[in-house]
């Protein structure tokens, strides 16, 4: 419903950047937490509606084609945009980024890979703290999925989930779930994974009221990834 009042909101003000970057936040937010585990087509396309709102909002910040510019035009232009344009620069990156991960085997889409790349590199140098060391998170998920001729690098990864867990404070839980479902497993440490979910469980989801909901799911996973330690170890 809020996800439908949002897409409303933006109909009625279709350039209102702040309301495209509030959509793209919530639509990538609710197919990551609710759907992406259960339903991988219906999580593309919320991925690719998140996609396009950021899109949209990043060109209302002057910021314009950055699908089809010139790649170095693209570079160029990145530089240009500072700390008051973090959260549109950020929220891009990550809509755009979870839509090319369920669209792998698109060349189209990889072909986009090293756009996404800059915009959380850029997101790095101007507020790597933003949204609870969520750049650095971006990056550790980024570096552990890729095989290494891709250049995927699991040492890499785990020194950017360290970091996030230690910007966060701790207080974003999702952020030891993707440690460890994508730095403990493919490493094949099972004490380290077992240890960052029993570390989830042993935090109160209610830390930090506007993160309760997403904490409240933390829970629920750790809870069903402790329950399959044995099928992946």
């Amino acid at each position: 419903a809020y996800l439908l009042l949002m897409d409303g909101m933006v109909e009625a003000v279709p350039d209102n950047e702040r309301l495209l970057i509030a959509a793209a936040q919530g639509y990538a937010t609710f197919a990551s937490a609710f759907v992406e585990d259960q339903d991988k087509a219906y999580a593309n396309a919320l991925y690719k509606r998140a996609k396009d709102y950021a899109l949209r909002a990043l060109e209302q910040r002057d910021f314009k084609d950055p699908v089809s510019r010139p790649f170095e035009e693209f570079e160029a232009g990145l530089k240009e945009l500072d700390r008051k344009d973090v959260p549109y620069i950020f929220w891009t990156a990550m809509c755009w980024g979870s839509w090319i991960r369920l669209n792998m085997g698109s060349m189209e889409a990889l072909a986009e890979l090293p756009r996404v790349e800059l915009l959380m590199k850029r997101v790095l140098d101007l507020d790597e703290g933003f949204y609870y060391g969520g750049p650095h998170l971006f990056m550790g998920v980024w570096y552990a999925s890729r095989p290494k001729m891709a250049g995927g690098d699991l040492n890499i990864a785990r020194q950017h989930f360290l970091k996030a867990i230690e910007l966060g404070e701790g207080k974003f839980l999702m952020a030891n779930i993707y440690y460890a479902d994508h730095y403990a497993k493919r490493a094949f440490d099972k004490a380290l994974y077992i240890s960052i979910l029993e570390k989830v469980l042993d935090t109160p989801a209610d830390l930090v009221p506007e993160l309760t909901l997403l904490n409240t799911v933390a829970h629920n996973r750790a809870n069903e990834m402790l329950e399959q330690v044995d099928e992946y170890f």
